[in-house]
């Protein structure tokens, strides 16, 4: 029978084993009983632990919605302080929880537009704590790092929340007395807003659009003006670009007046469509591959302009100074420039087509390797200019 088999064979392994081998046999059973209870064990403990971790996850998301509710509550409420108090709450939910980003984003875009649209109507004292409160919403949508530290918000956080940020509507608006400065507006939406009086200092401008936009008396000094940021029909008086710097971005039909941009930067493809500058002051601004078409300069006064690679293309120069001007290997296409000076002007391997100079001042330029067809140089001073080849350049003097 194999039951009397299977007990000889224990039988003979009792009997010829040595007590050494016994207590091996004994240990690799006892092991193998014990591994069975320790796994029972962990499986217990794994469940015991996800049960723990799922109970404080609901907990956790108890806790946030709670934490909007109140927040909610907050704002509803009469006087700024609460309201103050209910922005912060809001904006720790939204650091917390990434699914109520877009959420939180959205309430408190609105309650700003609300207050923005609203201002206009209370006294002053009223109005001072409205852009209070509308600063405290605009720190938070637009990332403003802080003046004084790396940022409102930890550096990884801020980072985090930019890759997470949704589209800012900022249509229909008054924007204004706001410090936006080291602010950050990714994919924001301009559009029918006003921006007065307020502060873009070293603010970084990615993939924005900006459309009928008046703009007046604000700060963009140290300013990005980046990739994607595209300007149209966008009026834009008495405000400051000094040392800005902008790339890959485009105006169409925008309007400049008694704007500065002295030491701005153009570089990497801006274009200028259908532009107007008019007034102001400008010390040596660079533009660098940019492009100029059917623009107009008008009552422009700049010393040291350096025009890099630009093409400027039935574009019109009235009446500006643009003494000391580095222009090399531009393009100029039909371009018109009258009652201008370029005195002490160096255009170095430019071309010029079918361009027109009246009563203008280019004693003491340089036409160093310029190429040139079909031009006009009218009731021009022409005084100290050694290196023309009129031939070459296609220059032809009318009086």
């Amino acid at each position: 029978m194999p039951e009397n088999s299977l007990y000889q064979l224990y039988e003979c392994t009792l009997t010829c084993a040595s007590p050494r081998q016994l207590r091996n046999i004994f240990l690799i059973v006892a092991g193998a009983i014990g591994l069975g209870f320790a796994y029972k064990r962990l499986k217990v403990a794994n469940i015991q632990s996800e049960a723990a971790a799922e109970q404080a996850q609901t907990s956790t998301r108890n806790d946030l919605i709670n934490q909007f509710t109140s927040a909610a509550e907050l704002i509803k409420q009469e006087d700024s302080a609460s309201r103050l108090a209910g922005y912060a709450l809001m904006q720790r939910v939204a650091i917390d929880s990434e699914r109520d980003l877009h959420e939180v984003h959205r309430v408190l875009r609105v309650q700003m537009r609300e207050l923005a649209n609203h201002r206009m109507d209370k006294p002053d004292t009223e109005q001072t704590k409205l852009d209070t409160e509308i600063q405290s919403i605009a720190d938070f949508l637009f990332l403003r790092k802080a003046p004084t530290s790396d940022a409102l918000f930890p550096r990884s956080t801020r980072l985090l929340l930019l890759d997470l940020m949704p589209e800012v509507d900022l249509r229909y608006i008054t924007l204004q007395n706001l410090n936006l400065s080291k602010a950050t507006f990714s994919n924001v939406r301009f559009e029918q807003t006003t921006l007065f009086r307020s502060s873009f200092r070293e603010s970084y401008f990615q993939n924005c659009r900006i459309d009928d936009v008046y703009i007046e008396q604000c700060d963009f000094t140290f300013t990005h003006i980046g990739p994607l940021t595209n300007l149209s029909n966008t009026r834009i008086l008495k405000s400051y670009f000094h040392k800005s710097h902008q790339w890959s971005s485009s105006y169409s039909n925008c309007y400049f007046e008694d704007c500065d941009f002295s030491r701005m930067m153009l570089e990497h493809n801006v274009d200028f469509d259908r532009c107007l500058f008019t007034g102001g002051n400008q010390m040596n601004p660079c533009f660098d591959n940019a492009l100029f078409m059917d623009c107009k300069f008008r009552d422009w006064d700049t010393i040291g302009a350096t025009f890099n690679y630009a093409e400027i293309d039935r574009t019109i120069f009235l009446d500006i100074n643009f003494d000391a001007a580095r222009m090399q290997n531009c393009n100029f296409h039909k371009t018109g420039i009258q009652r201008s000076s370029f005195r002490g002007a160096s255009f170095r391997e430019s071309k010029f087509y079918k361009s027109e100079f009246y009563y203008s001042n280019l004693s003491d330029s340089e036409f160093e390797e310029c190429h040139g067809d079909r031009n006009i140089f009218r009731e021009c001073k022409l005084d100290g200019i050694d290196d023309i080849d009129q031939d070459r350049m296609g220059i032809r003097l009318s009086s």
